[in-house]
Formats: structure tokens, C-alpha cells, sequence
């Protein structure tokens, strides 16, 4: 069983969370709470993956011959 943590919320994210329980959105404020953190969790791991592309693209060899014509031409048909 996880660690008991308490929040107290106040203004806009309380009448949120009053709202999504009042829609039947969720059924309890811990539900919302969990779904909360995990898109944080996702969104996180978004940013994360997207930073180690970048820096893998960043560290990649320059082509010295590319024609962004021709590619996005290759884009097009490969996604058609």
C-alpha cells in the first residue's frame, strides 16, 4: 500500500474537481487526482523521449546533400 500524502485545494482546482465528481467524471477526488498525474507522468515522459531526439539529432552527422524537396516528396508518397 502507497504513502498516505494530504492536499488541501482551494479556488479553481477545487470547484474542478467538484464539477468532474458532480458530471460522474470520476467517482471520488483521489480518482481525479490520480488521473491528473498520470498525464503529468505521460507528459513528462513526452518531453523526456523528445530532449534525447533532439540531442541525438543534434549529435548526428550533417548531410551534406539533402534536398528537402526530394524528402518531402519521399514523406508524402511513404504516408499517402
Amino acid at each position: 500500500m502507497g504513502k498516505s500524502i494530504s492536499v488541501s485545494l482551494e479556488g479553481h482546482f477545487e470547484e474542478f474537481i467538484s464539477e468532474k465528481l458532480n458530471k460522474g467524471s470520476f467517482d471520488s477526488p483521489l480518482s481525479i487526482v490520480q488521473e491528473g498525474l498520470r498525464l503529468l507522468e505521460l507528459e513528462d515522459n513526452k518531453i523526456e523521449n523528445l530532449n534525447t531526439a533532439l540531442e541525438a539529432g543534434k549529435n548526428s552527422p550533417m548531410i551534406k546533400d539533402f534536398n528537402p524537396t526530394s524528402f518531402l516528396d519521399y514523406l508524402n508518397k511513404k504516408n499517402a
